[in-house]
């Protein structure tokens, strides 16, 4: 996906991913919800006010790395 991302489509892709039992499609569904995550994460601006907003997303994305392993482990092991 390419340009600029809605700033709430992180957790349609981050629920989807969370939600994919198709071996084959839950990778790719990983990968995009960490990189709408990331984007999220960088385009926050560095203050206070956004403090709760930055703990979701990364509470999200450590949510995603344990999802990986765990699917690693299981032997759904995409070669990431």
């Amino acid at each position: 996906m390419t340009g600029a991302r809605h700033p709430n489509e992180w957790k349609v892709l981050y629920t989807a991913a969370m939600l994919e039992s198709d071996r084959t499609l839950v990778w790719e569904k990983i990968q995009m919800a960490e990189s709408a995550l990331r984007e999220q994460l960088q385009a926050l601006p560095d203050s206070l006010s956004f403090r709760a907003e930055r703990m979701e997303l990364e509470g999200a994305l450590k949510f995603m790395n344990l999802l990986k392993d765990n699917l690693t482990r299981g032997g759904y092991d995409a070669g990431l």
